[in-house]
């Protein structure tokens, strides 16, 4: 099993992303910086390889519609990463990537996913996709992680091929993926000091 664009973007964002210096701190902040930026770059591709594969053979999701009412559907990636394609009740429904303009997770900002999807019952489990002409996707996820590993990759790819799309491939490809490794770091910190505040607790 392998996509070529997913391995190229991959290896890309990895390449194009430069970790941050120490700044003029210590040289155990520094190190310790550099070492989580190390863990940010593997965790970013093994999730990117992790949710490429499943989107692209099909995920079951749940739909939260404008009444409230969660539809099941399946969603898909065609190969190329160009499209995703949403399956309700036996019809489909093609997205170009390029139409979708930005992905929100309401985990972050509940008041603001709401207001942008115009859709009340949106929860902070819900991920929502904004389309161009004012439409939305809003999707519903039992697990936070997963949420945010849609929202992040998504985010990667809807970008990516914004930039291909209109021929930006140069700076605007490269803040794109520096955008997505800064997430996934950021998500790989707030981790980190989870623990060390549960072994705070312990002692």
């Amino acid at each position: 099993f392998t996509i070529s664009w997913a391995a190229i973007l991959a290896q890309a964002f990895v390449v194009s992303f430069s970790p941050p210096t120490a700044g003029g701190k210590g040289m155990s902040d520094g190190s310790s910086s550099s070492e989580v930026s190390r863990q940010a770059k593997k965790a970013a591709q093994e999730m990117v390889k992790r949710f490429t594969k499943i989107m692209v053979h099909g995920r079951k999701m749940l739909a939260v519609t404008a009444t409230g009412a969660v539809r099941e559907c399946v969603c898909r990636l065609d190969r190329n990463l160009e499209v995703l394609t949403m399956e309700v009740d036996g019809r489909e429904r093609a997205l170009p990537l390029e139409t979708v303009n930005a992905v929100h997770s309401a985990g972050v900002d509940l008041a603001a996913a709401r207001r942008l999807s115009s859709n009340p019952h949106v929860d902070d489990m819900c991920a929502v996709v904004l389309l161009e002409a004012d439409q939305c996707l809003s999707f519903r996820f039992k697990d936070p992680e997963v949420r945010d590993d849609f929202v992040q990759c998504m985010r990667l790819f809807t970008g990516s091929r914004r930039a291909s799309t209109y021929g930006f491939t140069g700076a605007l490809m490269a803040q794109v993926q520096d955008a997505f490794l800064k997430e996934v770091e950021e998500r790989l910190r707030s981790r980190m000091n989870d623990t060390q505040y549960s072994d705070c607790e312990e002692c």
